[in-house]
């Protein structure tokens, strides 16, 4: 190789690392000034975390009130029972976490379609340290998958994502608590069952189970253990008056 044909070649790739620096640098300063997307504005001031009530009202008057103690969630309204503590902190989630991705300017000619001055659930949270937020569920926008809510506070109309709509448009009965027995088997000691021909009662001492009633004597693992599971594994799949919840 002389050296006209080497001189050639530094210079190319002298021209080619100019080029691809300058490619680089184009590629950078374009990706520095591509918009940001913007989160969209949280329009309840409170964290899920710290809500311990939640009140809703349909349209219909028919009321569902929750409230928190420990980790815990209990229906106190229409019925006190216990609550379903992961679908009301669901609930939670989506009321808490509404954001709005327009205002709306209500007025006669889009008013019925809105339904926001009508709505179909008025939802209160109430947080710890007696801070609460009030929100009117309107109507689902005829498309996208959104609805529309109001702060009754501000005065205010946006467009949100549906997903607080779907969870409030479920019966009050899917907040109630469907497993009947808390307790796991393991931590069962004492079982009493009463029948029309005498009273069973087994005890648990350690790992084993006794008969103590109707008379003492070493009970059978296997049908203890069937009868546990039995017992702790039982649902409810309906709720007596229920069409009335």
């Amino acid at each position: 190789m002389n050296f006209r044909t080497t001189a050639i070649m530094i210079g190319l790739l002298a021209v080619l690392t100019i080029v691809l620096l300058f490619v680089r640098s184009r590629s950078g300063g374009d990706s520095e000034r591509e918009p940001r997307v913007k989160e969209e504005p949280k329009l309840v001031a409170l964290e899920s975390s710290d809500v311990n009530k939640v009140v809703v009202t349909s349209a219909d008057n028919r009321k569902l009130v929750l409230e928190k103690s420990g980790a815990n969630w209990r229906m106190t309204e229409p019925v006190n029972a216990a609550a379903d503590t992961f679908a009301v902190d669901s609930l939670v989630r989506a009321v808490a976490g509404l954001r709005s991705s327009g205002e709306v300017q209500v007025d006669a000619q889009n008013r019925d379609s809105v339904g926001v001055d009508a709505p179909r659930y008025t939802v209160e949270l109430t947080a710890a340290g007696g801070k609460s937020a009030a929100v009117n569920v309107g109507n689902r926008s005829a498309v996208g998958g959104n609805a529309y809510v109001k702060l009754p506070k501000e005065g205010k109309t946006y467009v949100v994502s549906a997903d607080a709509f779907t969870q409030l448009d479920k019966p009050f009965t899917s907040y109630r608590q469907q497993k009947l027995v808390t307790a796991s088997a393991a931590d069962l000691k004492q079982i009493e069952i009463t029948r029309d021909d005498g009273k069973l009662v087994l005890h648990k001492t350690g790992n084993d189970w006794q008969v103590v009633e109707p008379q003492k004597m070493p009970a059978e693992s296997s049908e203890v253990s069937d009868l546990t599971f039995a017992l702790t594994g039982l649902n409810a799949t309906e709720f007596v008056k229920e069409s009335d919840v």
